[in-house]
């Protein structure tokens, strides 16, 4: 089994994964951080004796050589370099990513796709995008007559979520960002876009946002949809309508430039509503008439995401493709349902 490597392993989701990755004896898991010293603290905090820390700077692409040729190297931070990227895959190693940010992304599959290596790099991995394009992808091979598909991402804020990625939806309040409506694809103001959801075992419909993951654009690439969009709802639901008048009131900017200092204090507030996470896909006809749909509740965001993440790393350092692929290349709905319901024994799913 090839050495498992994470970057940025020592925060939140990093440390979940490899736990579960400890959990699977699934080979030697080495934590990365910019700090020896951080890296060393967070994997000897898991007791795994096939864990261990290792300070690398990935903004680097040089440090590359610092990580065997071969091995699956999982990205949990925008700050590594695409050189970097391009690097493990030119060494027939496995890049798997888990941004949501469209910009960072199309740079990434731009060097890896220069590099033309044997090895592969997986791109939306994780809860949106990642398990979103599986359901998406299910969803329409059942409907294959959908002109159109909403994705609705509801996110329990019961606990703290890590650092990295509270200030990277902060700092999208005020970014626009691509997508394809109508078969066009323009740049979309968060929030300008709005529509009412009620998810299974509600009473009422629940205000639900525009916002900027990169899943709507892949997915309408690759399911040639005419449009998808995607829509983020906070719980307690006065969450949503709050950042909903904060960016009406033109406070998006200031939000976003302002993120990490926001996330920060975030950190050190009150908890508020449940932790849970539920998604909901709807096909849509050429009239944007629901057709059918696919909803998942299942737990906190972090959890699923390292779920998803840790079975992904596994996937790809064993595959045989090579070159740029989406997590729904590698993975079906089959299997993500059984493993999310074995990790996580909430979860459940309705089809209609």
């Amino acid at each position: 089994m090839p050495e498992l490597w994470l970057i940025g392993g020592t925060g939140d989701i990093g440390t979940k994964v490899a736990a579960r990755l400890a959990a699977a004896d699934a080979g030697p898991v080495v934590l990365v951080s910019r700090s020896q010293d951080r890296a060393e603290a967070a994997a000897h905090s898991l007791g795994d004796p096939a864990t261990r820390g290792q300070g690398i700077d990935s903004a680097n692409a040089s440090a590359v050589a610092q990580i065997p040729p071969g091995s699956a190297v999982l990205n949990l931070t925008e700050a590594t370099s695409p050189a970097f990227a391009a690097r493990v895959v030119a060494g027939g190693g496995s890049f798997v990513e888990t941004s949501a940010s469209a910009d960072y992304i199309a740079r990434l599959r731009s060097a890896v796709s220069a590099a033309n290596g044997p090895g592969r790099a997986v791109f939306s991995v994780g809860l949106t995008p990642g398990l979103t394009n599986i359901l998406a992808a299910e969803l329409v091979a059942r409907m294959p007559q959908a002109k159109a598909l909403d994705i609705i991402v509801e996110m329990g804020m019961g606990r703290h979520h890590g650092l990295a990625a509270t200030e990277w939806f902060l700092r999208n309040a005020g970014v626009d960002y691509p997508a394809i409506i109508d078969g066009t694809q323009a740049l979309h103001a968060p929030a300008r876009m709005r529509r009412r959801v009620r998810f299974t075992g509600d009473a009422r419909t629940r205000l639900a946002l525009g916002y900027g993951f990169s899943d709507q654009l892949v997915i309408a690439e690759r399911l040639k949809l005419a449009s998808v969009r995607t829509f983020t709802a906070l719980e307690p639901a006065f969450a949503t309508h709050g950042l909903g008048l904060a960016i009406s009131a033109g406070l998006g900017g200031w939000i976003a430039h302002r993120a990490e200092r926001v996330a920060r204090w975030m950190s050190r507030g009150p908890v508020l509503g449940p932790s849970r996470t539920r998604l909901l896909m709807q096909a849509l006809d050429g009239n944007v008439a629901p057709l059918a749909s696919t909803e998942l509740h299942t737990s906190d965001q972090s959890e699923v995401t390292a779920v998803m993440a840790a079975l992904t790393l596994q996937k790809a350092a064993t595959a045989s493709q090579r070159g740029a692929l989406e997590i729904d290349d590698l993975i079906g709905f089959d299997k993500v349902h059984e493993t999310l319901m074995d990790a996580l024994p909430e979860t459940r799913v309705y089809k209609t």
